[in-house]
């Protein structure tokens, strides 16, 4: 487990706000934009930070929220649905999470996937792996929603 300060190794704007989240089983939800999913097919685009996100994709703590509360926090950016993997599938992409609560508006579960050494062509192959992973689980909210995860 590493420090609050020790995540400001990088030369980087961004850095998160917290320690590495390290427990392997911890569920990472992640909000698909409908802007991502047309006529239902979730692009790998929802698996990697946009540029405005500095290379840290946002993700909430499944331990401390819901996919519904995720879903309900994330309406201004047109939900579609809510889908999830772990920690250690994020690890098993040689990728780390870090905690990274936010004050306004309040979300302490929210988290962070740090893509910030990754060039932009790796970015996009990880994120096709974290689709793959979510792909498993399938939508968790809203229940019945039919989306498709391309191989």
């Amino acid at each position: 487990m590493i420090t609050a300060d020790e995540t400001c190794e990088y030369s980087g704007a961004a850095a998160p706000r917290g320690p590495e989240i390290t427990e392997k089983e911890n569920l990472l939800l992640r909000i698909l934009r409908g802007i991502w999913c047309e006529t239902g097919i979730v692009s790998a685009q929802n698996f990697r930070p946009a540029r405005r996100d500095q290379d840290l994709m946002s993700v909430d703590r499944g331990n401390r929220a819901s996919a519904v509360e995720s879903f309900d926090r994330s309406a201004l950016l047109n939900p579609v649905g809510v889908v999830g993997f772990t920690v250690g599938d994020v690890n098993g992409v040689q990728l780390k999470v870090f905690e990274d609560p936010e004050d306004a508006p309040p979300n302490p579960a929210h988290a962070v996937v740090d893509f910030r050494d990754l060039k932009r062509r790796e970015q996009e192959r990880r994120s096709k792996l974290l689709r793959a992973r979510a792909a498993q689980r399938g939508c968790l909210h809203p229940s019945g929603t039919n989306l498709e995860f391309p191989g």
